[in-house]
């Protein structure tokens, strides 16, 4: 180390600032600790529990009548039917009923007392499936028939639908307002217990840097701790690089233990990528499109461990007919797994992804991220590998496979 790149670190390490940052990285936040801030279907999950009325929150009916009313006011503005009278003031909500994925919708919102039959379709991280809406919308009518539907299309930042017949129908709201929402109840309810309002103060902050993309407080002091200290920041940075690289050996062998239906595909310095024995039969996975494959086996379905910030294992679509590509969207959803669609028109498509090993600052015990890797590893093996492939093989007219079949 030169005397110039030591007193860029002793000049980082005395700096106020610094501590600061610190400090706000230490605050305890639960959606951080279990990794679950960028998941669509746990943000699913707190919302159908704000508009519980009977919630354990505490808040009564406060977020559902705040909810309706400016999606009323917003569906008003583009001239969509909306459930009567517009504002809440009168309605009931006496008999509330909140279902979670009923229908393969994400949260149904039912009174008979209001005759309000309200549909919220999330999407964070995905995009729509086509005729998705359109097929929940009247699924919801033929369903409830004294009921009048009020489709809502729940996105960061209040997008439309894709489809004009959509778009006349589903009310566009955006998470923005639902953290505002949040902040208005904290700020007036003065009976929130302090349990709940410190995890709504938790969640607000998770939307804004998660879902909304946000610059929180965090972001921009780091920032300014960067600019102002960058070569020492990037000395660290590389130093970091050099002592956090994946031991692939441990993936290995833990897959080989702990994930026996897993076969080895093609591997690189930064991933390694296997195939599962079950998926293997099935014709219209090996059917590539416009003669590409993006490994030299020609699989278009494999699941993937990356070495970038964390580890992570990824379930990945290569180039394939865009109907095989959608219909193995439509699974990876309605499996309920972690599940995400990328940018439009790209041919290596994650539809699931599950967190391995997060990076430390310091380089850990070897023996600690074997133990780490090979728990996360069997529990993805136990709990997510069989529902997600066997949804796959009905999918595409196969029987489900046997865990007690599967081939080393």
């Amino acid at each position: 180390m030169t005397d110039t790149q030591e007193a860029a670190l002793r000049a980082l390490s005395s700096d106020p600032s610094l501590k600061r940052l610190e400090d706000l990285l230490g605050e305890f936040n639960l959606f951080d600790v279990l990794q679950i801030g960028h998941l669509e279907l746990q943000h699913s999950w707190v919302v159908s529990w704000l508009l519980t009325p009977s919630g354990s929150h505490g808040l009564g009916d406060a977020f559902l009548r705040a909810f309706i009313a400016r999606a009323s006011a917003a569906a008003e503005e583009r001239g969509i039917p909306v459930p009567s009278p517009s504002d809440g003031a009168d309605w009931k909500f006496s008999d509330v009923e909140i279902a979670r994925e009923r229908h393969y919708i994400d949260i149904l919102v039912l009174s008979k007392a209001d005759a309000l039959a309200c549909l919220i379709e999330n999407k964070i991280f995905s995009d729509e499936i086509p005729g998705q809406l359109c097929r929940y919308l009247e699924t919801v009518q033929s369903t409830y028939h004294s009921l009048r539907p009020f489709p809502i299309f729940l996105t960061p930042d209040g997008r439309k639908p894709l489809e004009q017949r959509d778009q006349a129908a589903y009310v566009p709201f955006d998470y923005g307002q639902v953290a505002d929402i949040i902040d208005e109840i904290l700020a007036h309810e003065s009976n929130v217990s302090v349990s709940v309002r410190s995890f709504l103060e938790q969640y607000t902050k998770t939307i804004r840097r998660f879902v909304l993309d946000t610059p929180s407080d965090i972001d921009e002091l780091a920032l300014q701790v960067y600019n102002k200290h960058r070569e020492a920041i990037d000395q660290i940075i590389a130093s970091k690089s050099r002592t956090l690289a994946v031991d692939w050996t441990i993936i290995d062998d833990a897959v080989e233990e702990y994930a026996p239906s897993l076969g080895h595909d093609y591997h690189s310095k930064t991933y390694h990528r296997f195939f599962a024995h079950e998926l293997e039969n099935i014709a219209e996975l090996s059917e590539v499109r416009d003669g590409k494959s993006w490994t030299r086996s020609g699989r278009m379905l494999l699941f993937e461990f990356k070495d970038w910030d964390s580890l992570w294992l990824d379930l990945v679509v290569g180039p394939c007919k865009e109907d095989v590509r959608q219909r193995l969207y439509k699974v990876a959803h309605e499996t309920g797994q972690p599940f995400r669609v990328p940018p439009k028109n790209s041919e290596y498509s994650p539809i699931y992804r599950r967190p391995i090993l997060q990076k430390r600052e310091e380089q850990s015990d070897p023996d600690l991220t074997r133990l780490e890797i090979e728990s996360a590893i069997r529990e993805f093996f136990e709990q997510d590998f069989w529902p997600l492939v066997n949804a796959i093989r009905e999918e595409f007219g196969l029987p489900p496979a046997s865990r007690e079949a599967t081939q080393p």
